[in-house]
This record gives C-alpha cells, structure tokens and sequence, in this order.
C-alpha cells in the first residue's frame, strides 16, 4: 500500500477521512530538507501551507497509509501541484512517500487565523504543541521575509 505525506490542513484525520475517502493507518512524520510558508489559495481567503525546499530543515506532517487508487483524488486536488516521491522520517525510520508539492514557485501570503487555526489542529495530533507552534511561527516569518509577497 502506498505512503502519503500530508501537512497543512491534511494532517487533520477527520479531514482525511472526509474528503479522500480514509486510510489504512497513519504516524507522525517529518520531510527533511523542506520548510513549511504559505501560498496564496482564494480557497482560504489567503495563504495555505506550501512546502518549500530548505537544507537542514524539517517539515511536519503525517504519512498515511492508503489504498493504490486513492493517488488519484490527490492528484485531482489542484492542478498547480505535482506528486512525488520522497523519503520522509517516521517512527524513527526512512520511508518512501508520496508529496504533493507546488510546480512553481507562487506568491507568498499569510494565513487567515482560522485557516492557521485548522492547520494547528491537524499538526497537534501528532506534534507537540511547542514544536508546532515554532514550525507555524518560523512559516510565517517566511512569509514576511520573503521578497515573493
């Protein structure tokens, strides 16, 4: 069965269950070399979470377990991203993963708070609050950093 790394909003179960249909299973995990800011979604009235390539950083996440066809739906979510496959870390081993991730670098935008609060949710169940709250500040800081807004 295959892996599938989920962040944003897609860390939460419930939300997983609903609109992809459920999974096998599921664990805590992390993309290295990868950081977490937000891109422009009218969708959320603002920026939703975007993985970006970042050495030495750790994206958080969840990988779920989920059947062959289901890599479909995910490709149908939104034609501006592109599976691939990646290793993640979880459970303290090296697993390969399905990613959704952006074909092109897009405009940075912050979160609307109950976009950030829905992102919150989803990482809490399976982070700790102090890591996922400097994950979601250090995301942000991306965002007004960056010359991409």
């Amino acid at each position: 069965m295959p892996l599938f790394f989920a962040y944003g909003i897609s860390t939460d179960p419930e939300r997983m269950q609903a609109e992809m249909g459920g999974y096998k299973s599921y664990q805590a995990a992390v993309l290295p070399d990868h950081a977490c800011t937000f891109t422009y979604n009218p969708e959320y009235n603002g920026g939703a979470t975007t993985l970006i390539p970042s050495d030495g950083d750790e994206a958080l996440g969840v990988v779920y377990e989920i059947e062959e066809n289901q890599l479909a739906l995910f490709e149908e979510v939104d034609e501006e991203y592109a599976l691939h496959q990646m290793q993640v870390k979880a459970g303290g081993e090296l697993l390969t993963a399905y990613v959704l991730l952006p074909r092109e670098e897009e405009t940075l935008t912050l979160p609307a708070p109950d976009y950030l609060e829905r992102v919150r949710k989803g990482l809490l169940v399976h982070h700790s609050v102090d890591e996922v709250e400097a994950y979601l500040q250090a995301g942000i800081e991306r965002v007004n950093k960056s010359d991409r807004h």
